[in-house]
């Protein structure tokens, strides 16, 4: 007898299915929620100006003046070196799918990079 296990994610804010899980750290402690698309993209919106402004580091966290940490939290893309807005347009004007909205995936990064964008 054959059996199938389905595993159904439920967005952390209102309950609804959730499509995706993001990970981030935020003075010092690491969290991860469950978000539907509409939710990953309110929260990339929220903190994409903390993100310009901290700039990357290779460490995955960035040390503040003061003794706590301030980690920085990664992009829909899984990558904060590249803008989403930016590999979507790409995407589309040379015939790569990708979604409109949440987490672009790597190999869509990849072909974005290969071809110098």
């Amino acid at each position: 007898m054959a059996k199938r296990t389905v595993t159904v994610m439920t967005d952390d804010i209102d309950g609804s299915e959730a499509s995706q899980s993001i990970d981030f750290s935020y003075r010092g402690k690491s969290y991860s929620v469950d978000l539907n698309d509409k939710h990953a993209e309110e929260l990339d919106e929220m903190m994409a100006p903390y993100i310009s402004a901290a700039g990357q580091n290779a460490g995955g966290g960035r040390r503040s003046s003061r003794s706590s940490s301030a980690s920085r939290s990664r992009t829909s893309s899984g990558s904060s070196d590249v803008d989403a807005k930016q590999v979507r347009a790409w995407a589309k004007a040379n015939g790569v799918e990708v979604s409109p909205r949440g987490r672009i995936s790597a190999s869509v990064i990849e072909q974005y990079r290969q071809a110098g964008a």
